[in-house]
């Protein structure tokens, strides 16, 4: 028989597929199978069994004990499936976020030809819609790309359900089953995707085993991490997007109640194994402490903290946070955490410093911990900003591959005695690509970890997914290796942190600009008005200066008595006249606005903004307006400051030294600009196409000037030297004594004594030395990287960090990327006959197939390919739902689907304690009249007398005849 039923036209999931056993009426006379759920007086142990009922028989999950005055099911079969299901589903309000950091858009652009490995032999291009060897390049409507990934689901879940039903994984290759824990572990963590894919008869199966077959038998190992993140939180989303079926919340009770015994340990962390237990054995059990890390020991909250708040357990509840308080007290190292710690104390015992394998996902729990709680829960997001920072400080790299600027996250090594951090070891794992999400889930919810300058935290979530994606990008198969190493061009390892960790974020385009408020605009006005009256006083006071200058020049040639004062050969108004005719008959080299503006050819041609060929990963961005050297360098010449001119002799030297290193530090400062936005194909200053540097201004004669605090010396030499005349040249031109006759000597009258010649001028100072240039700003790590594991395992942390990105940005470039990371794992992974196999050699087309399909293929990485593509925002709202790191959505507390549960189990919790109270008070007045009964039988046996006198009881004595006796 199958077990799809039929569907009520109005009942419906709280976001989107509808329930399969909503409505279900009483009415019909086909065979139903009706799930009783009987609810003990502990309200923990429910018991889900499977029973037909007939025509008129009522559906749904009845509540035991919950008895309906005129239900005529009995005392504990009375809670009807209408008060269940019957009435619509409370849908969340409309989704508040959409796009919200849409700022973002234009972070990466797609290339204009792709020239990568996976383009080459794959044919998967970015940027081709042609339709390819698969067929899926030319699909590009997202209904239909989603469609895909619907179909992708189900062709999972059959390879599964053909040759592994009832195991935990599946073998695809060789088709046979595959146990680890024997919990049906595809089944569960598969639960909440069939929901959401809208897989009605998938799911229906799914649920038929869990009720029928899930068993938490005592006795049994598990591994405590694993079963926590995939089955207990599979059984926790599948309860809340099931509207609240009761059977999950039992079977989830079950499971809680048998790992709580991981927790018996020195400091409340749980062990890596645990053994099942009944009751009483968990009760036996004594502290059982050993060494586990970090991802085993933190990833525990999110689950535990809501099946505590479901059924009112603070011991599952205090449990879940325990973790977060034994931190509070454990050594780390700028907020990060040994990898390896003991559970007695919380201890170092491996001293690897990662947010990658073995470790991620306590990081991450400690900002969603935070989101889960409705941000009441401030010591785990103290925790997250702490590591989040040493994460910066240590561990993040920013490298330029060639094609775009991107970060990765790396690993170290921590000195638990002198508490170091060795450098990275520049190994980036694809586990480590969930930390882009993260980030971005962080900047949603208002949390940044970044210091001023430092990347904001949602472009590092950017140029993390980029790193990812180009694993994908740049392997033959499309599909990405495991882990890689980064080293830099040429061989050797990457800079260290200092350098690689100091470069400028890059600029991108503002949010919408919003109109000033009134006061902001007046005082914007009034300090623009300030400053121009500061400017023109400025330029009057230089122009005073100048005229002064001049004026003493003037003076001091009449009373010397230079010739030329007219303008004749030689004097200072012509070039060769004087020291001072240098300075004023040939114009001085000018500064960077002396002159006009360069001519065109030294500038960028201007490029339309539709034609503009932007590098990928280079950002397009306009630099502020209120920067005239960006300006500047926007427009490919050279910065232009206030012009001046340079009109008189009597300058001082210090001025014109100023200016000149002026010019300098403008092109010097477009350069640097230029060079920080990413343009590393113009570093010259200020050229254009990599010629040399437009900044450097031509003298008149075709030179070039001489360096700042140089050029009045030079000067001084051409002119004082040479051209100049000597300060005695009237004596000498004048006749000797000797050559004239004796007798005009006698006639004349002696001449009057000349004044004595005024002391020369006395030589200006020395200016100082020039500062030494500042060093430049550290340009991109150029990196490139190689391979350390060829193996593929269907991970899902790249396309859980492009989900988060589109959330965020809206950007159809993260979809672009996901589709063509999809089509990887269509053309090479999908088999004929059922499921997607693992890879492992990523590095040819057709690549080399592995054996196993893992369980969070299903669970996480189709899951994140189908919220991808999903348009309505409504569909598990980032401000509303939060997904565990198995990808498990779990409400936030307070949000409607939490309010919702959290009240109707309230009810029942109350409906329970009356009816408990109603079966007390009839127990006991059937105890009371059972009691009155005896009185009254012992009563009406005394006045009768003793049997011996009646002949005795029984046949005989009704007969009138005495018994036989022996």
């Amino acid at each position: 028989m199958s077990l799809k039923q039929p569907l009520s036209g109005g009942a419906g999931l709280p976001r989107r597929a509808p329930t399969p056993y909503d409505g279900r009426g009483a009415g019909g006379g086909g065979l139903h199978r009706v799930y009783v759920v009987a609810l003990t007086v502990c309200g923990s142990a429910l018991l889900a069994t499977l029973q037909p009922g007939g025509a008129g028989a009522g559906a749904g999950a009845a509540l035991a004990g919950g008895g309906a005055p005129g239900g005529g099911g009995g005392a504990n079969a009375t809670a009807p499936a209408a008060e269940h299901h019957a009435a619509a589903p409370v849908l969340p309000p409309a989704a508040k976020w959409v796009h919200p950091l849409s700022h973002l858009k234009g972070f990466y652009t797609l290339p204009p030809r792709d020239a990568s490995p996976r383009c080459q032999q794959s044919q998967i291009c970015d940027g081709d819609h042609s339709c390819g060897p698969d067929g899926l390049g030319c699909v590009t409507a997202t209904k239909e790309r989603q469609d895909h990934v619907r179909k992708a689901i189900a062709w999972a879940w059959e390879g599964y359900r053909k040759y592994a039903w009832g195991h935990d994984e599946v073998n695809v290759l060789s088709k046979n089953p595959k146990a680890w824990f024997n919990l049906g572990l595809t089944i569960v963590d598969s639960l909440d995707t069939l929901l959401l894919a809208n897989l009605q008869e998938e799911y229906q199966e799914a649920r038929h085993w869990v009720a029928n077959h899930l068993h938490f038998n005592d006795g049994s190992n598990v591994q405590f991490f694993e079963v926590n993140i995939r089955i207990l939180g599979g059984l926790l989303s599948a309860y809340y997007l099931s509207d609240g079926d009761d059977l999950y919340l039992h079977k989830a009770t079950q499971l809680a109640d048998r790992l709580m015994v991981a927790f018996n340990t020195t400091s409340g962390i749980p062990v890596t194994f645990v053994q099942f237990k009944d009751a009483a054995g968990r009760a036996a059990s004594g502290r059982n402490d050993a060494a586990t890390n970090q991802a085993e020991a933190g990833t525990i909250s999110m689950e535990f903290t809501t099946i505590g708040r479901l059924l009112g357990r603070d011991d599952m509840f205090d449990a879940g946070n325990q973790f977060w308080y034994v931190l509070l007290g454990s050594q780390n190292f700028s907020g990060l955490y040994c990898m390896g710690i003991h559970t007695s104390n919380a201890a170092c015992s491996d001293p690897k410093i990662t947010i990658g394998s073995a470790a991620d996902s306590m990081y991450e729990y400690m900002l969603k911990q935070w989101v889960l709680s409705g941000k009441t829960q401030q010591v785990p997001l103290m925790l997250y900003k702490e590591a989040m920072g040493g994460v910066r400080k240590y561990l993040l790299r920013h490298i330029f591959d060639g094609t775009a600027n991107m970060s990765f996250v790396s690993e170290a090594t921590a000195n638990a005695g002198t508490g170091q951090v060795s450098p990275t070891n520049d190994r980036f794992e694809h586990l480590t690509c969930f930390a882009g999400g993260m980030f971005l889930l962080g900047k949603l919810h208002g949390v940044t970890t970044g210091e001023p300058g430092d990347f904001d935290d949602a472009e590092l979530g950017a140029r993390i997914g980029r790193a990812c994606y180009e694993m994908y990008h740049q392997a033959a198969s499309g599909v990405a290796p495991d882990s890689i190493h980064y080293q830099a061009v040429g061989g050797g390892a990457l800079p260290p942190n200092a350098v690689s960790g100091n470069l400028p974020p890059p600029k991108i385009r503002p949010p919408r600009k919003r109109k000033p408020k009134p006061e902001a605009a007046a005082a914007h006005a009034a300090a623009a008005a300030a400053a121009q009256q500061a400017q023109a006083a400025a330029e009057a006071e230089r122009a005073a200066q100048q005229a002064a200058a001049a004026a003493a020049a003037v003076a001091q040639a009449a009373l010397n008595g230079a010739p030329g004062a007219g303008g004749a050969p030689g004097t200072a108004g012509q070039p060769g006249g004087g020291a001072a005719g240098a300075h004023q008959g040939a114009p001085k080299p000018h500064d960077a606005g002396a002159e006009a503006e360069k001519p065109e050819q030294a500038k960028r041609a201007p490029v339309p903004e539709e034609e503009a060929q932007v590098q990928p990963g280079v950002v397009r961005h306009a630099p502020k307006p209120e920067d005239p050297l960006a300006a500047a360098a926007a427009g490919g010449g050279a910065a232009q400051p206030t012009r001046r001119l340079l009109v008189v002799q009597g300058v001082p030297e210090a001025a014109a030294e100023e200016e000149e290193e002026e010019a300098a530090g403008a092109g010097a400062g477009a350069a640097r600009r230029l060079l920080a936005d990413g343009d590393a194909a113009d570093a010259a200053v200020g050229g254009a196409d990599g010629d040399a540097p437009a900044e450097e201004p031509v003298a008149a004669g075709g030179r070039k000037p001489q360096a700042a605090g140089d050029a009045d010396a030079a000067d001084a030499d051409d002119g004082g030297a040479d051209d100049a005349p000597d300060a005695d040249a009237g004596a000498d031109d004048e006749p000797e004594a000797d050559d004239e006759p004796d007798a005009a000597v006698a006639a004349s009258p002696p001449p009057p004594p000349s004044p004595p010649p005024p002391p020369p001028p006395s030589p200006p100072p020395p200016p100082p030395p020039p500062s030494p240039p500042p060093p430049p700003p550290p340009g991109p790590v150029v990196a490139t990287w190689t391979q350390l594991s060829q193996a593929d395992f269907l991970r899902p942390e790249a396309i859980e960090t492009l989900f988060y990105l589109w959330r965020a940005t809206g950007d159809d470039i993260y979809r672009e990327w996901g589709w063509n990371m999809f089509r990887g794992f269509e053309r090479w992974c999908r088999l004929p006959t059922g499921g997607y196999a693992t890879l492992s050699n990523v590095n040819s087309a057709p690549p080399q197939l592995a054996d196993k399909m893992e369980s969070f293929f299903l669970a996480e990485t189709l899951k994140y390919f189908l919220l991808l593509f999903e348009d309505d925002p409504s569909v598990v709202p980032l401000d509303s739902w939060v997904l565990n790191t198995e990808a498990h959505p779990l409400p936030i507390w307070g949000t409607p689907a939490d309010v919702k549960m959290q009240e109707r189990l309230k009810q029942r919790r109350h409906a329970e304690a009356k009816d408990r109270a109603r079966r007390d008070a009839l127990a006991a007045a059937l105890a009371e009249q059972a009691e009155l009964e005896r009185a009254s039988e012992a009563a009406r046996s005394g006045a009768q007398g003793a049997p011996d006198s009646r002949g005795g009881y029984g046949l005989a004595g009704l007969n009138g005849r005495p018994l036989a006796t022996a």
